[in-house]
């Protein structure tokens, strides 16, 4: 944890208010930023902020300083983030066996895979596309989401990634394989289509 996190967390601790709004100035706009990237509307993701401090403010207490406390806060995030989703309107999830690529018994694809990569940059810049994006993506499971957004989409390193979640360094570089895999199977339609 920096000195300067160590000095603020301890200052919240001790009840100082200044110490709080700092806090804030400090974290306001990578909680907005991920909180939209799980949520992806403005008011929700305004919602998750405010309800993330609120939250910091209450259980400052609690907070041991085993992990750095930008962890912390990305965590707190994350679990509103993701409880949002839920008091809305419940999103279609389907299973991952019917969208992962089938595989033979020696690792092979069993079913071709069509390469898009290629055309994708033409693509993306059409709000249609973004739009078919954000809905694949939002039909991640939690665990796969967290784990793409955070590394993919705040382009946060695997290391920090794994302090937040508490997970291991396979463990999100499987799960991360496994959305990667997850939503290049489901644009794949779309995408065949500018080929």
């Amino acid at each position: 944890m920096s000195d300067n996190d160590l000095q603020l967390v301890k200052e919240m601790q001790a009840g100082k208010p200044e110490a709080f709004e700092e806090m804030v100035r400090n974290y306001q706009k990578r909680v907005y930023s991920l909180a939209y990237n799980v949520t992806h509307n403005q008011s929700d993701a305004e919602d998750v902020a405010q309800e993330v401090f609120l939250r910091v403010c209450n259980k400052i207490n609690t907070f041991l300083g085993k992990a750095a406390f930008s962890s912390w806060v990305y965590r707190i995030t994350l679990n509103v983030s993701f409880m949002k989703l839920k008091s809305r309107k419940k999103i279609q999830q389907i299973p991952f066996d019917d969208i992962f690529p089938k595989y033979q018994e020696d690792g092979f694809h069993a079913e071709k895979i069509n390469d898009w990569s290629q055309k994708a940059d033409d693509v993306l810049l059409t709000s249609e596309s973004r739009k078919i994006i954000q809905k694949a993506i939002n039909q991640l499971p939690e665990k796969e989401k967290a784990v793409f957004v955070l590394r993919d989409i705040e382009g946060l390193p695997t290391e920090k990634v794994c302090d937040i979640l508490k997970l291991s360094v396979p463990a999100v570089k499987s799960r991360l394989h496994r959305s990667r895999l997850f939503l290049r199977k489901r644009l794949s339609n779309y995408f065949d289509d500018f080929q």
